[in-house]
């Protein structure tokens, strides 16, 4: 099976997970317009809050991680 991830905030993160955790051998697209993934949306409150000093903070999943589970590098769009 294939699938395709448009977008990876919290929501694709989550879907690649689940696929790769019920379908273990799916091909994994993934499309994101930012070079980071998993950003958190709540990323922005707590720093500006003091809560996290550096966004880079808000920031919980990494790219490499995937690509050993099987999942195809992540494309800019």
């Amino acid at each position: 099976m294939k699938v395709a991830i448009i977008g990876c905030t919290h929501a694709g993160i989550a879907a690649m997970k689940q696929i790769l955790k019920y379908y273990p051998g799916t091909e994994i697209t993934v499309y994101e317009r930012h070079a980071d993934i998993s950003y958190m949306s709540c990323g922005t409150y707590l720093h500006l809050g003091g809560t996290i000093k550096d966004l880079d903070q808000a920031l919980y999943a990494n790219p490499t991680e995937f690509s050993e589970q099987g999942c195809a590098d992540a494309d800019a769009v």
